[in-house]
């Protein structure tokens, strides 16, 4: 259990993408990690992002023995550019290029396209 969260805290070994608001973590318990510890100072040097980066290989391996050309697999989108969209497949993300959705379609126009629907 972490008693005291300095604003000081390096904000990236809290999550995989950056945060900006620290109050969010405000009085949450969170697992992390013991990346240093010198105890004549009395200095504890913790990670939360080090758990969360060995979660998300052992998910990528995890996904990746069970993939192979032509199997079907549902994901969530997570982004949509200009050149396709980006899909959460459970441990790493995937590229639909915008040629694979909608025929003279936008990536960003495709929740209007046929496809979608």
């Amino acid at each position: 259990m972490i008693l005291a969260f300095a604003r000081s805290y390096r904000l990236h070994k809290i999550e995989l993408r950056p945060v900006h608001d620290l109050d969010t973590w405000k009085d949450r318990d969170i697992d992390v990690r013991v990346l240093k510890l010198n105890r004549k100072r009395g200095n504890v040097v913790v990670s939360r992002r080090a758990i969360l980066e060995e979660e998300q290989k052992s998910k990528r391996d995890e996904l990746m023995a069970s993939l192979s050309e032509g199997s079907i697999i549902t994901g969530r989108v997570k982004n949509v550019t200009d050149y396709g969209v980006f899909v959460d497949l459970g441990g790493m993300d995937g590229l639909l290029h915008v040629s694979d959705l909608c025929l003279g379609t936008r990536a960003a126009s495709l929740f209007h396209c046929q496809a979608w629907r």
